[in-house]
């Protein structure tokens, strides 16, 4: 690639300080036939950011046998249970809100059992995002490739594109079910 080619396509780079935020969910959606999102809320949202379409959290979630939530600042990592998400972000009157869309396998994970049982209230903490990269520059067009799991990961890459971007969206998704 080219020092040209490099240019173009740059992505500047924000770091974030690491905070893990403790939440509870505030609805839950089944927005597919294979899709749970949930919304969750908590006054630790306040500073929140993330402004890059390839962001990522880390989601913990608690034990299933205990029903506790280990982070690593609690000294256990064999007791850690996480899984990464792309943050759906929303600013409402009552301020940030984190939509997390979980695709529930047919023999379902942790994170896709927690989202099957979750109820308003249910508790979980994020961590991160870290870092944030701006969408790329002197972007004209735009492939987004994804299945079921990197839904939310494409709805970030289409939202935060600039408005002139021409856009196509190759989805493999499963069930006759529509992505909101």
């Amino acid at each position: 690639m080219t020092t040209e080619q490099t240019a173009r396509f740059h992505r500047e780079l924000t770091r974030h300080e690491l905070v893990l935020r403790h939440l509870q969910v505030a609805t839950v959606q089944r927005i597919a036939p294979d899709m749970v999102r949930l919304t969750v809320r908590g006054a630790e949202l306040a500073g929140f950011v993330s402004n890059g379409a390839a962001d990522h959290i880390k989601l913990f979630l608690p034990r299933p046998e205990t029903g506790v939530i280990t982070t690593p600042k609690d000294g256990n990592p064999a007791a850690v249970i996480s899984r990464d998400f792309t943050p759906l972000i929303r600013e409402t009157a009552d301020g940030t809100e984190l939509d997390l869309d979980f695709y529930t396998h047919v023999n379902p994970g942790p994170a896709a059992s927690f989202a099957l049982n979750a109820a308003p209230g249910s508790a979980l903490v994020i961590g991160g995002p870290r870092g944030s990269r701006s969408f790329p520059s002197g972007v004209e067009r735009l492939i987004v490739v994804a299945d079921e799991t990197a839904m939310p990961s494409a709805s970030r890459w289409v939202a935060d594109a600039p408005d002139d971007t021409e856009i196509f969206v190759i989805a493999t998704v499963t069930g006759d079910g529509a992505w909101v």
